[in-house]
């Protein structure tokens, strides 16, 4: 290669592709060789002039721009910096001369984020992670640092960056869940002891700026929310003192969007400024299309996810009915609070401010995330009332969490039934707390139901026991969203304890008939190998028979 000379610019690119790295393995898997001092020196130099002959070559394409980076990264040489920048300044002014070409109207057209975004794109696809110094170079360059500030926050990546999306959603906007880890796993996790060199380079340029101006503080900005997305560790707080000394509170919200979406708590007296100035505008102008609302919406969903998200409450509430009617549902799935009964109040309390039944659904399933007894308690409550009947499903998955607590404190569930047997229009909050027992998989409110079969409240206990028959003979086990894998359970014990009943109660037919109920279910789903079908032979007593089906007949007839 050292004695291969170029004679066009198509050659000079080729060549330098061929140029495998310093050390490591290359693409096809084989160890690399390892340059001396002399070979890597003499290469360098071929590979200048290669370099050379592609530039001053007609139709210089993008690809032998990259391909030439590429194969001064894989040299490891600082003296190559300058060409290598050289190189990357030759497709940003194609850009450049691409635009200037332009017609006046098309160039306004092009102006803006669509312009800015094209002129990033070739820092953007620097992704080896010898490219490094060759973006940090930028930093300083008035021209370009902030697309390469962009462009360096891969190599930095903020701390709870492994905490991605995953599923249909891979691909889209962060999610509340995505954010809700985030926040969780930040908390969670030691805070990073150093900060890393990316970030402290882009950091020290902050520091550089000044910020005093117009102009400084815009540069500033745009730097901060970049150190935004890295991981800054303790330096952190630089980026807190900008937020804070920011005479334009509304421009800083991407660094405030940024630390909200890695995870980092963010505080209400940091929103509250700029969010004034966004109302402001807003509430200013004489007719509010809902496409407007994009002038809020950012500010509320961080004030949402601050340390007091109540200030949105009092914010919602002294907005027209047309706002905050149907905007509800949009922030209670971001409130981010580690303490529970906060956490249940700021829930409430959003919620409180809907109307026409907004945000119900959204409330259910953040109490259920909150989880705690008070939570649960809540939602019970609304069970028994039958309000959100169409969010609490009443199947083997959520509602079980509010059976579970009942599990544990069995003398809330005597309670309830209590109340209920003094109550005249009990019959449909039996029925709907019934359903909820029913996917209930442990014995312990089973065995209570039976226990309190025979007394004052005989009915009530015998109707609640009857449902949730079926959940002791089969296990369901959840194999993902709305779907479920079935398992026969042993009911030996069981048939025992209904037997015992029924030789207590000769003249009882409820327990005859959950003996049948038992052997009807144990034939749809399988019977468990070790279960005898009669749990006391030496009793003398005859097992029920099973009543006959009218089906029978017609799958024999079938076979």
């Amino acid at each position: 290669m050292i004695n291969t000379s170029a004679r066009s610019a198509d050659e000079a690119a080729f060549l330098l592709g061929l140029i495998p790295p310093s050390e490591g393995e290359n693409e096809l898997g084989k160890a690399c060789p390892e340059y001396s001092k002399i070979h890597q020196l003499v290469l360098s130099v071929k590979a200048a002039r290669w370099c050379r002959t592609m530039l001053a070559g007609d139709g210089l394409r993008r690809d032998w721009i990259e391909t030439g980076l590429r194969a001064f990264a894989r040299l490891g040489l600082s003296s190559a910096l300058p060409l290598m920048k050289e190189l990357l300044e030759a497709e940003l002014n194609h850009y450049e001369l691409e635009y200037q070409q332009q017609a006046p109207g098309r160039q306004k057209r092009l102006g803006g984020e669509i312009w800015d975004h094209r002129r990033r794109e070739p820092f953007a696809r620097h992704l080896w992670p010898e490219a490094q110094p060759l973006l940090l170079s930028y930093i300083g360059d008035e021209r370009f640092e902030l697309d390469a500030a962009i462009a360096l926050r891969r190599f930095a990546p903020f701390p709870t960056s492994d905490i991605e999306e995953t599923g249909a959603w891979k691909h889209g906007p962060p999610t509340f869940k995505l954010r809700r880890e985030r926040r969780r796993a930040y908390l969670d996790r030691t805070p990073s002891p150093i900060c890393h060199p990316v970030a402290a380079r882009v950091l020290d340029r902050i520091r550089e700026l000044a910020p005093h101006d117009d102009e400084s503080w815009a540069r500033a900005r745009n730097l901060a929310a970049s150190a935004a997305w890295m991981d800054s560790g303790p330096r952190i707080n630089e980026i807190i003192e900008l937020i804070e000394r920011d005479p334009a509170p509304r421009r800083i919200a991407p660094v405030l969007e940024a630390l909200a979406l890695t995870g980092y708590p963010i505080r209400a007296d940091w929103i509250l400024p700029g969010l004034a100035e966004a109302e402001a505008e807003y509430f200013s102008k004489d007719w509010r299309p809902d496409d407007d609302f994009y002038i809020l919406k950012p500010w509320l969903d961080m004030l949402a996810q601050s340390d007091r998200p109540l200030e949105l409450v009092d914010r919602m509430k002294e907005y027209p009915r047309d706002i905050r009617r149907w905007r509800v549902q949009d922030f209670i799935p971001i409130l981010m609070l580690a303490d529970p009964d906060a956490m249940i109040d700021a829930i409430e309390a959003l919620h409180a401010v809907g109307e026409h039944g907004d945000g119900d659904h959204v409330r259910v399933e953040a109490l259920f995330r909150v989880g705690s007894d008070r939570a649960l308690t809540i939602l019970l409550d609304d069970v028994l009332a039958g309000r959100y009947q169409g969010s609490l499903h009443f199947g083997f998955r959520s509602p079980n969490a509010i059976a579970g607590l009942l599990e544990r404190e069995p003398s809330r569930l005597q309670a309830i039934v209590l109340h209920l047997s003094r109550d005249a229009e009990h019959v449909p909050k039996l029925r709907r707390l019934a359903s909820l027992c029913a996917g209930v998989e442990t014995d312990v409110l089973f065995n209570l139901s039976v226990g309190e079969a025979t007394g004052p409240q005989a009915l009530l206990w015998r109707t609640l026991a009857s449902h949730m028959l079926e959940a002791q003979c089969v296990l369901q086990e959840s194999t993902g969203h709305g779907s479920y894998a079935l398992h026969q359970k042993s009911v030996a014990h069981l048939r025992k304890t209904l037997f015992d009943r029924m030789r207590a109660s000769p003249g009882d037919d409820f327990w005859r008939e959950q003996l049948r109920r038992v052997d009807r279910i144990v034939s749809n789903y399988g019977g468990h190998p070790e279960d005898p079908r009669h749990p006391d032979l030496a009793s003398g007593v005859a097992y029920p028979e099973v009543a006959e089906d009218f089906w029978d007949r017609y799958r024999s007839l079938a076979d």
